[in-house]
């Protein structure tokens, strides 16, 4: 029975994260970033916004290549590609964005 249960377990896991932070130059946590999750094949966006101390969570995302990108009125716009998730993956972003000039 335990095997059956470790199976059907295992099957559940068909989603993939993307986690993380978003910083200014002082290190300091934004609040309000609009992060957008775009899946490179199909184009369907996901969007979420930083917390109070710049942390975000991108959850249930079909496996796929996919562009994130950070968005925040005063500051420069970031883009990280050629982001690769597989079933049961999560990663880890970090992302420091400059004032605007």
């Amino acid at each position: 029975m335990v095997m059956v249960l470790a199976a059907f377990l295992s099957a559940q896991v068909t989603t993939a994260g993307i986690y993380g932070s978003v910083k200014n130059e002082d290190n300091k946590g934004l609040a309000d970033v609009l992060v957008t999750a775009t899946n490179v094949t199909t184009n369907a966006n996901t969007p979420v916004t930083t917390g109070k101390k710049g942390a975000f969570r991108i959850l249930a995302l079909p496996p796929g290549v996919y562009q994130v990108s950070f968005d925040l009125e005063g500051h420069q716009s970031y883009v990280a590609s050629g982001i690769q998730l597989s079933a049961g993956q999560s990663i880890t972003l970090r992302i420091k964005l400059k004032k605007a000039e």
